[in-house]
């Protein structure tokens, strides 16, 4: 079997193409994200995953890469492992409805796991955006497959955007 020309292939390949960080602030300067736009190209959709909860900063490089695709790449939607159903009232607060401390009510009865801040950028975001960013949940109601959750919004008038 021959042997590989390099101790680590993987590791070389990852060392030609990696790209530093030089922040992971949410609020810092986005520039050294620009390497995603290639990555990007005319995507409509991209999916940000984890390996795991509850870790601090890839919670924070998350918020930056929001940052980044809703400022200079122009995404509009943020799509979250969230119920479907209980995604319509977040969306609505997201666009301005009700007060800052209402989020509290609405995330009450989920697990609400990274979700509370971008949300908050996203409402930030909205009250001085040309263009709406909306919120989505694309997971199963918290109902566990009930209309009722979904029917609720259509039981109260919506707000005009």
């Amino acid at each position: 079997m021959p042997r590989p020309t390099s101790a680590a292939p993987f590791t070389d390949w990852l060392r030609e193409r990696a790209v530093p960080l030089t922040d992971l602030d949410p609020e810092a300067p986005l520039d050294d994200l620009e390497p995603l736009r290639g990555i990007i190209g005319d995507a409509r959709v991209v999916a940000i995953g984890e390996h795991s909860h509850f870790i601090e900063e890839f919670a924070l490089l998350r918020r930056r890469i929001l940052r980044f695709l809703v400022e200079r790449c122009g995404f509009t939607v943020l799509a979250f492992e969230y119920g479907f159903s209980e995604g319509f009232p977040l969306d609505a607060w997201a666009g301005g409805e009700g007060t800052d401390e209402d989020l509290a009510v609405h995330l009450a009865q989920t697990i609400p796991i990274g979700l509370t801040e971008p949300l908050r950028w996203v409402r930030r975001h909205n009250h001085a955006a040309s263009t709406a960013v909306r919120f989505a949940g694309i997971d199963i109601p918290a109902a566990g497959g009930s209309l009722l959750p979904a029917l609720a919004p259509a039981h109260r008038p919506q707000l005009p955007r």
